[in-house]
């Protein structure tokens, strides 16, 4: 019986146990439980405040490590508005995962990688702040994840791995700053809560650079109503890879990365496209064909994934002929004599007197041009027109699969051609005048392509 008294004050007890954490509702990860925000925007959306430009210096202990310098600067500091730009228009997958995220702001080394020699297995580093920061924990993060070092103030003294300062050292680690969590009111942490339920959202209204956590649970067309924006875009590769004329009113772009987080834009076309093509690199070339017979051809080699332009600006020049007659010239046995009755020659000559420029369109192009793809002629090849201060150009644009690109100029056909220089002669008494000598020309004198080549730097 007091076995049994004694089994069931055991089984009494355990069912007092200790409240469990509830889950209390997080929708945007601003640490604002939803039923303090009154708003379905304000419990959905979070307006991360990004941390203001913060410098540190990283010092070495003597003796500890051999570097080419004791101390080393880190900064967080970022243009944004470059940065959003490039994640509009560059082919970027998805946004880095450590990259402007609310937990941390990183700290990087500010200049090219170091080498170092280390001298003991543990290095004792002393990480001081230029500015107080106040109510921060310093973390390092690597590529297996993160590492809480503590909260801190002005100094942290940290004892790290050799092999962690190495990957600093490389870029591979850094350091980060986070606002510390409050975790006593969630289940978990804060960090898996907001990249669970939320994607990132960068936006540049034109004036200024927000970045927002958004619920996935809160639709698009919703966030995009709160700020009054009735009509978008989504961005297209071929509304970038192009120098022709751009519409410059501002209007709203999407871009939509591989990992649902977006960029929004409220930006004119013509400066997306151009800041697009900075990561492209330009070579100038010439393609050149000189009378009827191509002389200059253009051959691009580049990765497979690289997308490339080809702007060509096209100028061409017609040679105009005039008839001479060379009258009563006196030959004997075929040479020409100074003074002398066996008979007179009338010498007839087409000569080359001048140039002309001529205007080219689209079909003088496509006709005179040929492309080759990887080795294979590409007949219908996209032309599109442009203008600049420079005058009219044409653009061929070639997508990511191609490593090798040839311009040249077809020869034009025989029967373009005729003679030139002395083409007849006609004597007296059925007299021998001069030698015809084979002297072929076109109308054309020379066609001739001025091209600048974008490829994109991978």
């Amino acid at each position: 019986m007091k076995y049994l008294i004694l089994l069931l004050l055991i089984t009494a007890c355990g069912k007092h146990k200790m409240p469990a954490k509830q889950e209390l509702g997080d929708r945007d990860g601003d640490q604002i439980i939803d039923e303090l925000e009154t708003s379905e925007f304000d419990k959905n959306v979070a307006d991360i405040t990004p941390f203001g430009n913060i410098e540190a210096e990283l010092r070495f202990q003597q003796g500890m490590v051999e570097v080419e310098k004791n101390v080393l600067r880190l900064e967080n500091i970022t243009n944004l508005l470059v940065y959003t730009k490039d994640l509009m228009t560059k082919n970027l997958s998805s946004l880095p995962v450590n990259e402007y995220f609310s937990e941390q702001s990183v700290l990087r080394l500010k200049g090219p990688k170091i080498q170092a020699t280390f001298y003991e297995s543990h290095i004792f580093v002393k990480l001081v702040f230029k500015d107080f920061i106040q109510s921060k924990v310093l973390s390092l993060v690597t590529k297996n994840g993160k590492i809480e070092l503590g909260k801190f103030e002005e100094v942290a003294n940290l004892k790290l791995e050799k092999h962690q300062i190495e990957a600093i050292l490389k870029g591979e680690s850094f350091f980060a700053i986070s606002r510390e969590t409050k975790k006593e009111f969630f289940l978990n942490s804060q960090e898996s809560d907001i990249k669970t339920k939320t994607y990132r959202v960068f936006m540049d209204n034109g004036k200024d650079i927000k970045i927002y956590y958004v619920s996935k649970s809160y639709p698009l067309k919703s966030f995009l109503t709160h700020f009054k924006i009735k009509s978008y875009k989504d961005i297209e590769e071929a509304n970038l890879l192009t120098t022709t004329y751009q519409s410059e009113l501002p209007e709203w772009w999407i871009r939509t990365l591989h990992d649902t987080d977006k960029v929004i834009i409220h930006e004119d076309l013509k400066n997306l496209a151009d800041h697009y093509l900075l990561n492209f690199k330009t070579n100038t070339h010439k393609v050149l064909r000189v009378n009827g017979y191509s002389k200059q051809h253009l051959v691009l080699t580049k990765s497979a994934v690289a997308k490339s332009l080809v702007k060509i600006r096209p100028t061409k020049q017609n040679a105009i002929f005039k008839e001479v007659i060379d009258k009563g010239v006196s030959y004997h046995q075929g040479r020409p004599i100074e003074n002398g009755d066996s008979w007179k020659c009338n010498n007839y000559y087409l000569n080359q007197i001048s140039k002309v420029n001529v205007p080219v369109n689209e079909s003088d192009i496509r006709d005179a041009l040929q492309v080759k793809i990887n080795g294979r002629l590409y007949e219908h090849f996209p032309l599109e027109m442009g203008i600049d201060k420079n005058g009219v150009f044409w653009e061929i644009g070639i997508a990511s699969g191609v490593e090798h690109l040839e311009l040249s100029f077809n020869n034009l056909p025989a029967a373009d051609y005729f003679q030139t220089g002395l083409f007849h002669s006609k004597c007296t008494n059925n007299g021998a005048g001069p030698k015809i000598i084979q002297n072929l020309r076109t109308n054309e004198d020379h066609f001739q392509l001025n091209v600048e080549a974008f490829i994109e730097n991978i």
